[in-house]
């Protein structure tokens, strides 16, 4: 065996949550409870990822009950705040479900700090002061730096008028200019959902990990899978300096087969495994200094681990059961094949919502 195939033995371990977006009716309770079974088998964690605006809440709340393991993540929209996480503690009070049962709501679009603010202020009111995790779906790594930057400066604004309070009375400390300024709340951000790709360019989970944020992939299947021999084509290509068919280093396919084997990994598994090294450090190579294989073998040292402190997810969503369990059999990547993807976005770029930024050289038109 390949010392390639020795570091795909393993089957990731990081936390898969079925997503429920587009999803209605008996197409998502089947296959909602196809992937919760798989996920039992497997001995991962079964995470259910909802959201009022999906419209398909009694669905959800119907699998929450069938699993009584399951666990559920919801997001709310910044307009309707009030009303969806009110509407929400309704459905679960009526379905018996307990709240330990959340294990993170979310503010679905980033819509500024005051809405953050407020978000979270309504979720401690109904859940008890940060005993829910929350966060948000859709942010940039601007946003969510300026978020947390802008809590530090406000807690020095509030130090430094506690300190000149000390000189004053009680009843001139108490100026309506400074009962705002104590009055600041620090905004808790646990977990931040974002898009991620290959095809996508972003410092997210970058930045999630420096400040120790649960970061959780969505779409991750999005941005064509059958682009994916192409570009890696290119790619590697480009890497031993001569057009080289993948039918000579991939596993020979029926010509029926829609998605071709890269060294034993389909395009969802390729997405998926992807996804699974968001925050996995890769040392950076020269590009002009080539191996002269096309995909080198120098498997990741440091696999992500199920544990109550790993700040990684990978949510997905299919109705495909073909892509169910080549996604639930996803197995680790070599370290030189992760480098080979994070090129990928070099030579084709898909953007479905913010968590972006586009720079370099468009390549694609070169490749195809």
């Amino acid at each position: 065996m390949s010392s390639e195939h020795q570091a795909d033995s393993q089957i990731v371990p990081v936390p898969l949550v079925f997503g429920t977006y587009r999803i209605k009716g008996e197409v998502l309770d089947d296959s909602a409870c196809q992937a919760l079974q798989l996920f039992r088998e497997q001995g991962r964690p079964l995470l259910l990822d909802g959201a009022a605006k999906y419209g398909n809440t009694e669905v959800v709340m119907k699998i929450m009950k069938r699993f009584p393991e399951a666990e559920l993540g919801w997001k709310v929209e910044a307009k309707s705040r009030e009303k969806s996480v009110q509407a929400f503690i309704q459905a679960l009070a009526e379905n018996h479900i307990l709240h330990h049962r959340i294990f993170r709501i979310l503010l679905h679009n980033y819509a500024g700090k005051k809405s953050y603010l407020q978000f979270q202020q309504l979720v401690d009111q109904e859940f008890g002061e940060e005993m829910m995790p929350i966060g948000v779906c859709n942010i940039t790594a601007e946003q969510l730096e300026d978020l947390i930057k802008s809590d530090s400066d406000e807690s020095d604004k509030v130090s430094q008028l506690r300190i000149k309070d000390e000189t004053k009375s009680p009843e001139e400390a108490n100026t309506p200019e400074e009962k705002t300024a104590t009055s600041n709340v620090r905004a808790r951000v646990n977990y931040v959902q974002n898009e991620y790709h290959p095809f996508l360019e972003t410092n997210v989970p970058e930045t999630c990990k420096q400040h120790g944020i649960h970061f959780e992939a969505h779409s991750t299947m999005w941005g064509n899978l059958e682009d994916y021999r192409t570009v890696l084509q290119g790619i590697m290509s480009s890497r031993v300096g001569k057009e080289e068919s993948l039918d000579e280093t991939c596993s020979k396919e029926s010509s029926n087969q829609r998605e071709f084997n890269i060294l034993g990994h389909t395009n969802a598994q390729l997405a998926i495994a992807y996804a699974a090294n968001a925050l996995t450090d890769i040392k950076a190579e020269n590009p002009d200094e080539h191996h002269n294989d096309v995909i080198p073998s120098k498997p990741i040292q440091k696999l992500p681990q199920y544990s109550e402190s790993a700040l990684l997810s990978v949510c997905f969503t299919t109705t495909n059961y073909a892509h169910l369990v080549q996604v639930c059999d996803t197995r680790q990547i070599s370290q030189e094949l992760l480098q080979q993807m994070r090129q990928m976005c070099r030579y084709k770029r898909v953007v479905r919502y913010e968590g972006v930024s586009l720079h370099g050289e468009h390549e694609l038109d070169r490749i195809l």
